[in-house]
Formats: structure tokens, C-alpha cells, sequence
């Protein structure tokens, strides 16, 4: 949990500096938590632009605790923030926690309607009751920035559909997950796909021995192609490269005759979505170019067969389409 509240982002304080006691106390209380905390006395350097950096800080926080007393609501930094915080708030982009440190009539108009933290009574509750709401916070959008929920997120993006397939038998049953690409056809190409995630701080090599497991599971599977999207770096001599530096195949059943194809589309060391999307492009395009060259074979092998002869394996491969004329001219 320690490493979901650093990425987090920072929490940001709104305040009045009359109330800059109170408030040190607040920010040392969430670091002790394992929160960062934006506090314009640790932030802000003589000659900044102030409202650009305080704008920023705002921007960038997930959570925004605003601490209300009667020198905050006269302040107009505090409606400043308030605004940019407030409008954040109704995007679902951060969470806003009024925290009442003193008797006022009202709270400001921008939070009015939440549930606030009253400070007034007791330091130790509320406290807990605030680290409560952002522990819970930080948890969700940990969720839903997961390397495999954006994944999720991204194939659907770049591939021209997702699915599901289901195969019950009678021992035992195997579901997949698909994606899809249009070659064309009324059908579009059915691609299973498994997304590895790292699973801490430094991700291990996906290396030839997991590849091999991943081949051993393809047998038992209908698809002859699988995307692997991984958030581990995948090493091994045997992969040939494809257009991207970052995706790489493997031919299933050997170099020489594959029975099918796994594309590799690395993202270990993607820090930007659109790099993670150009990688995924990428790997589409080379699904697609293996979609074509399993169709070509299919294409010999009935074209052999209709001819009334039985095909060698190499024609049914579609590896030398003009043996049989060879064979057959005087």
C-alpha cells in the first residue's frame, strides 16, 4: 500500500497562513501515513509565479483538503483555489475534504453540501476519519490505473473490438480473452491475448522458459495467433523483431513450419500512454501481417485439393506454390 499512496500524488492543503500551526500538524499527520503533501512553504521559492504554481499544484493533486476558519473564508487565495479545486471535483478528477478548525456560520460556497471534518473536537478522530477517506481513495484509483486496467482501456482502443470465448468439455473448461481485427472479411480475426503485469518494483524478464509455457498453452487453444502484452521486459535471442523495437514474435511449433504466432508488444519500459499506444499499433500490425499469412496457406491447401490431388506438406504450407506444375511438366 506504501507504493500505492507515493503514486498517489500529492495532497494538497488549502489554506490561510494565519492558520499554518494547525496545518503543519495536519501535513505531518498524512506523511506519517505515507502520503505526499502540497504545502506552498515546501513548495513555492522566492521569485515563482505564484498563482501558475499554486495552480499547478491544485491541478495535479487527487485529493484536496481545505481548511476552513474565518481567516480561510476572508481569504481570496483560498477562493482561488476553491474554484480551480471545486471544478476538478465535478470532472471526478480529485476528491475535496473540508476540514473545520473553527466555528463558522457556513462553509464556502464551493463545498458546500460535502461532508467536512470537524477539527474543533477532537484532533485524533478526525484525523483518522480524513486518512480513512484518502486510503480509500488512493485504493481505487489504484485500480483503476492498474497496468492491466489500462491495458484493458488501450486494447480496446487500438484493436477493432473485444470478446470473450468460452469452450466447456467435459474435464475441463478454458476461457480466453480476445481482441479483434478487420482483415476485410465480414469476420474479423479473433486474437486471444493475455496481459502480464510486473508485480513490484522491479519487474523480472519475461524470459524463453515463460515462452515456452505460453506456447504449451496455445495447444490446447483454438486461436493460432496470441497478443502477450507485458509489463515485464521480454528477453530471449530467439525472437525475431518486428517493425517496433518494442514487439517481437515468436513462431509456434518452430521457425521452419509454425503452427501459429505469439506477438510480444513490450511495455516495461513505456512511461507515456502514447508510446504504450504506438507500441500496441504496432503489434496489431503485425497480427494482422501473420492473419494474412495463415490465410495464404489455407488458400494453397483448398486450392490443391480442389486441383484432385493430394498437396505435399510444402504446398499446403503455401512454402513452394509451384512445385506440383514443376512435377507435372514434361
Amino acid at each position: 500500500m506504501a507504493v500505492t499512496k507515493h503514486l498517489y500524488g500529492k495532497v494538497f492543503i488549502s489554506h490561510s497562513s494565519v492558520d499554518k500551526p494547525f496545518v503543519r500538524r495536519l501535513a505531518k499527520a498524512i506523511e506519517a501515513d505515507g502520503f505526499l503533501t502540497w504545502l506552498d512553504e515546501k513548495e513555492l521559492l522566492p521569485g515563482d509565479p505564484l498563482a501558475k504554481r499554486v495552480s499547478e499544484g491544485v491541478a495535479q493533486a487527487r485529493a484536496v483538503l481545505v481548511v476552513v476558519s474565518q481567516a480561510a473564508i476572508a481569504s481570496k487565495w483560498l477562493a482561488f483555489e476553491l474554484n480551480k479545486a471545486a471544478d476538478r471535483m465535478v470532472k471526478g478528477e480529485c476528491i475535496v475534504i473540508p476540514i473545520v478548525i473553527e466555528d463558522v456560520r457556513s462553509l464556502p460556497a464551493e463545498v458546500e453540501g460535502l461532508l467536512y471534518a470537524d477539527f474543533t473536537k477532537s484532533f485524533k478522530r478526525q484525523m483518522e476519519a480524513v486518512l480513512k477517506s484518502l486510503n480509500s481513495d488512493a485504493q481505487k484509483r489504484a485500480i483503476e490505473h492498474s497496468f492491466y486496467s489500462r491495458c484493458e482501456i488501450m486494447l480496446e482502443e487500438v484493436f477493432d473490438g473485444k470478446g470473450f470465448s468460452f469452450t466447456d468439455a467435459e474435464y475441463k473448461s478454458d476461457s480466453e480473452s480476445l481482441v479483434y481485427i478487420n482483415n476485410g472479411d465480414s469476420d474479423d480475426q479473433a486474437v486471444a491475448y493475455d496481459i502480464l503485469s510486473a508485480y513490484g518494483d522491479v519487474p523480472k524478464p519475461f524470459t524463453e522458459r515463460g515462452i515456452d509455457e505460453l506456447e504449451r498453452t496455445m495447444s490446447n487453444s483454438s486461436e493460432p495467433l496470441r497478443l502477450i502484452v507485458s509489463e515485464r521486459p521480454v528477453t530471449s535471442a530467439k525472437l525475431t523483431s518486428g517493425e517496433h523495437p518494442k514487439v517481437s514474435i515468436w513462431p509456434v511449433g518452430g521457425t521452419r513450419d509454425p503452427d501459429g504466432y505469439l506477438v510480444f508488444a513490450d511495455l516495461s519500459s513505456a512511461s507515456e500512454r502514447s508510446e504504450c499506444i504506438s507500441i500496441l499499433e504496432a503489434a496489431k500490425a503485425a497480427l494482422a501481417e501473420k492473419v494474412e499469412a495463415l490465410a495464404n496457406r489455407w488458400t494453397s491447401f483448398r486450392k490443391a485439393n480442389s486441383a484432385g490431388k493430394q498437396p505435399t506438406l510444402r504446398e499446403a504450407l503455401g512454402i513452394d506454390a509451384n512445385a506440383s506444375q514443376k512435377q507435372d511438366s514434361p
